[in-house]
């Protein structure tokens, strides 16, 4: 079974505030998946998650130091 990460922003939005559980969501994602209307995120690869949260760590103090 092929790995696909869903965007959860759009993923809630989809919902709409309808009642959620695995019952009602499971047969209308899977239905989504195949029309390819399910909103996808993309998975980063593990060797670069590290490298990724650096960088996300060290983009604040440099624009910190910016504003100076």
């Amino acid at each position: 079974m092929p790995f696909v990460l869903g965007q959860a922003l759009y993923m809630q939005a989809l919902h709409s505030g309808q009642a959620q559980n695995a019952k009602i969501d499971s047969p209308q994602m899977a239905a989504r998946q195949r029309g390819g209307l399910r909103p996808q995120a993309y998975g980063y690869p593990a060797e670069m998650r590290a490298t990724r949260a650096l960088l996300r760590h060290r983009l604040p103090l440099r624009r910190q130091r910016a504003a100076r």
